[in-house]
């Protein structure tokens, strides 16, 4: 398997396109015969079309060597990240995607999804129970007041909120780098402890295992590199926000 391969396949030479909207490819053998091709733009703003990215896709298959016998399958997709929070006092829940429970800096929810629909669930059915715990069920606009309200608390608690913060923050600095930069960034990303870069891409470090990832990805960083993490803390919008939140302001 291939996993965010933004290796050069043009040889440098690339096109105006190419250095100001990085993309990669995702590689998965199926079988011995059927492997699985993405060519991915892992964020953009505005979103990127789809056609450069199959035409990018072609182009490295065949810089590659890979010759297609057969197209399966073809599909595309966008998978919108960033955005704001629900607003956690309405008694409207909402879960996965809708809500806002998609990786900021990865597109990655699944995982996560999957991992907090027991605890989600449990929440909304103790509040549909009285309180004396006999099973009887609570006037219709109170309990449901109550369960949504426990629903989001479990959804969206502060430790949560401050994760998404950080994330955010590195969302909008991806943004901003070219493909020189993005290229450093990865390579910086993936020499960092295996358990910081997966837990960072799966969402299970804590706010303080990121205060942690940040410092030694700054540590490990080039110089340039260093320079834009100051710079995006310092001026942009989502350093400010981050610090904010961090200190519970």
């Amino acid at each position: 398997m291939v996993f965010m391969d933004y290796r050069d396949y043009m040889n440098q030479n690339n096109t105006e396109s190419d250095l100001k909207l990085p993309s990669f490819l995702y590689a998965m053998p199926l079988s011995p015969t059927r492997v699985f091709f993405e060519e991915t733009c892992l964020a953009s703003r505005p979103a990127m079309p789809f056609e450069p990215l199959k035409k990018r896709l072609l182009a490295r298959l065949k810089k590659l060597g890979v010759q297609i016998s057969h197209l399966y399958e073809e599909e595309w997709s966008y998978i919108p990240v960033g955005g704001s929070l629900p607003n956690t006092t309405q008694k409207h829940l909402g879960f996965g995607a809708a809500a806002s429970m998609v990786h900021p800096a990865t597109g990655y929810s699944v995982v996560r999804s999957l991992s907090e629909a027991p605890s989600y669930a449990a929440a909304i059915a103790s509040c549909l129970k009285d309180e004396n715990g006999d099973g009887a069920i609570m006037p219709y606009q109170l309990s449901t007041k109550n369960a949504a309200s426990r629903a989001w608390e479990t959804l969206w608690p502060q430790e949560r909120k401050r994760q998404r913060v950080f994330f955010l923050f590195g969302l909008e600095l991806i943004l901003q780098l070219n493909i020189d930069g993005t290229r450093m960034f990865f390579e910086t990303f993936f020499q960092l402890p295996e358990w910081m870069w997966k837990g960072f891409l799966g969402a299970r470090l804590s706010s303080i295992d990121l205060i942690w990832f940040a410092l030694v990805m700054f540590i490990m960083a080039p110089n340039y590199m260093r320079y834009c993490l100051i710079k995006h803390l310092m001026f942009d919008p989502s350093g400010a926000k981050l610090m904010q939140t961090y200190a519970g302001l």
